[in-house]
C-alpha cells in the first residue's frame, strides 16, 4: 500500500469533509427527526432551500477564517453545528404552523 493509498482511505476518497458538509447533515437529520416526531410534513422546499443557504454561509466562513488561518477555530466547529440545529428547530416549527 503506498501512501497515496493510505492517505485516501483515512480520508477517503473524496477526501476530508468541509464543516459546511457535516452542518448541513445535522441539518437534515435533525429536521426529519422533528418532522416526523411532529407529525408534519416532510417537503422539498423545506428540506433543499435551508440545505442551500447552510452550506453557503458555512463556506464562506470556512473559506475566509482559513484564509488567515492554518488550523480550523473550535467557535467555527462549534458554530456550524448550531447554525444546522437551529435551523432545523426553526423550520420545523414554520412547517408545522403552516
Amino acid at each position: 500500500m503506498n501512501t497515496e493509498t493510505t492517505a485516501k482511505t483515512r480520508e477517503g476518497v473524496l477526501g476530508p469533509r468541509s464543516h459546511a458538509f457535516m452542518s448541513v447533515l445535522i441539518y437534515g437529520m435533525l429536521f426529519v427527526t422533528l418532522m416526523v416526531a411532529t407529525g408534519g410534513s416532510i417537503t422539498l422546499d423545506n428540506l433543499l432551500l435551508p440545505i442551500v443557504a447552510i452550506y453557503a454561509t458555512v463556506s464562506i466562513l470556512e473559506f475566509l477564517i482559513k484564509r488567515r488561518r492554518e488550523k480550523t477555530p473550535q467557535w467555527l466547529v462549534v458554530g456550524s453545528f448550531g447554525i444546522g440545529a437551529i435551523m432545523a428547530v426553526m423550520m420545523t416549527i414554520v412547517s408545522s404552523t403552516m
